[in-house]
């Protein structure tokens, strides 16, 4: 199997907004833009399927009586694995 990229060059609007072309687009509703120094990566934002997560089990330390006390836990144990926790 061979790879084929399609790259296009594009101006900045006056805000620094970019258009990507319509059939890039077609099938994505949002996109993911990572910065990796000299070049940006622009990456279709997949919906995941809630069969798709894999289980985390933590050892929590605070009492779940004190709920912020757990909430830091988890976003100190989110960040140290790379995951994204919203409460």
């Amino acid at each position: 199997m061979i790879d084929v990229f399609i790259a296009e060059t594009k101006k900045l609007d006056e805000q620094g907004r970019v258009l990507l072309p319509r059939e890039w687009r077609k099938d994505m509703e949002e996109v993911k833009i990572i910065n990796m120094g000299d070049h940006l990566v622009i990456k279709p934002k997949n919906k995941k399927s809630l069969l798709d997560i894999k289980p985390v089990q933590v050892d929590i330390k605070s009492s779940l009586d004190d709920w912020d006390a757990v909430k830091k836990e988890l976003m100190k144990v989110s960040i140290y694995l790379g995951m994204c926790v919203k409460f």
